[in-house]
């Protein structure tokens, strides 16, 4: 008033229950995506285009033979790279021309040096002016589905060239592999024209 006295109180009020129940839905989100990250049997990665490593999940630390992401995160991928045959000039072309790279294969050292291969899918993140930011991705360890495929082909290989007959039948009965030998036993040029066929069709022809 006049004498400079409090007469009364002025106010307004607002009601933020929906925004209290937003913010709470955004952090338990928050913590469930950081659970999922944390984890996740793959990798999850990020890092920066000169080589620093942003982020790193336990389970992609423990894939690289690391005790923690600090120690991990000292790691430089420009000077250090991955693995000496690992071309990271070759991967940030590609992943920078196309924004992104669907089961890119190759191989990282662990920090003991032994080699493992991989398979990744990731993308490049930029900024409003299209400058690039981070790249971020996930990672499989397909050391053994590689050596699995290795064995294959040389057992392939050992069966090709077989002078004992060889053949290979899915549990229906049709054939999916069978050698040259197979084919001259049993009177044909290639194995064109036996892949698929059903293996009665040999027990017909030694009734006939």
């Amino acid at each position: 008033d006049e004498n400079d006295q409090v007469a009364g109180l002025v106010g307004a009020f607002l009601d933020i229950t929906e925004r209290k129940r937003v913010e709470r839905a955004v952090r338990a989100s928050e913590e469930q995506l950081r659970s999922f990250i944390e984890n996740i049997s793959i990798g999850i990665y990020r890092t920066t285009p000169d080589g620093r490593i942003l982020m790193a999940n336990p389970a992609l630390v423990n894939m690289l033979g690391y005790t923690s992401f600090e120690d991990l995160a000292r790691r430089n991928l420009e000077q250090e790279g991955y693995e000496p045959n690992y071309d990271r000039a070759e991967f940030k072309r590609q992943i920078e021309q196309n924004d992104n790279l669907i089961g890119y294969e190759s191989s990282w050292s662990r920090k003991d040096g032994t080699v493992f291969c991989i398979r990744e899918n990731a993308r490049c993140v930029r900024d409003s002016d299209h400058k690039v930011l981070f790249y971020e991705g996930v990672v499989e360890d397909i050391t053994d589905r590689k050596r699995a495929e290795e064995e294959i082909k040389i057992l392939s290989t050992v069966a090709e060239q077989s002078t004992e007959g060889m053949a290979i039948a899915d549990l229906g009965g049709n054939l999916t592999f069978i050698n040259e030998a197979w084919c001259k036993k049993h009177g044909y040029e290639s194995s064109k024209d036996l892949l698929g066929k059903n293996l009665a069709i040999f027990h017909n022809q030694e009734q006939m």
